[in-house]
């Protein structure tokens, strides 16, 4: 049983509609082009884990600031207004990416959203002054942003049909 034929015609994500309940071809390979198909439950787990995960990486860097304040001695606002950095990124994530996925994909925004956490987690690790931390929280919170819409779409794609609701339940025990 295919995702697209699970999800309402007019939800159907052709990024989603690779996972599916089980290999169908008769070459083995998996499915369409090739694909290997995981099952419906072990992908609703597996996106629910990298939601956790996304969700816990927003908060990593926060151990550093107090370090960076120190050897780079700039004073409480300056560290305020990193930490708020992050939030006015991410709810100018959450308005203007919100339902991109809906209109594009969920793969490529999630695969942008994975993107853009990364380079924020490497300026973490290689900035040198305040103004590279900061442009670093304002893509994280970005890049947290679209993941959380997309990652949320995803589960309620994949929510178990005998499970109605954890798809909610995750999305609101995640943070």
């Amino acid at each position: 049983m295919s995702i697209d034929s699970a999800v309402s015609a007019d939800s159907a994500d052709p990024a989603v509609s690779a996972v599916s309940a089980a290999p169908s071809d008769e070459d083995g390979r998996g499915g369409r082009g090739g694909r290997h198909r995981v099952p419906r439950g072990a992908a609703f787990l597996g996106v629910a884990a990298v939601f956790v995960v996304f969700l816990a990486a927003s908060s990593v860097p926060s151990p550093l600031y107090p370090v960076y304040q120190q050897q780079w001695h700039f004073s409480a606002w300056v560290l305020t207004v990193v930490f708020a950095l992050y939030v006015v990124g991410l709810l100018s994530s959450l308005l203007v990416v919100g339902a991109l996925s809906d209109h594009v994909g969920r793969r490529p925004v999630l695969a942008a959203a994975i993107a853009l956490e990364t380079v924020s987690m490497v300026l973490f690790l290689t900035a040198g002054n305040v103004i590279a931390l900061a442009v670093a929280r304002v893509l994280q919170g970005i890049a947290t942003g679209a993941a959380t819409t997309t990652l949320s779409a995803t589960l309620v794609d994949l929510e178990p049909p005998h499970a109605r609701g954890r798809a909610g339940v995750i999305t609101s025990v995640s943070p």
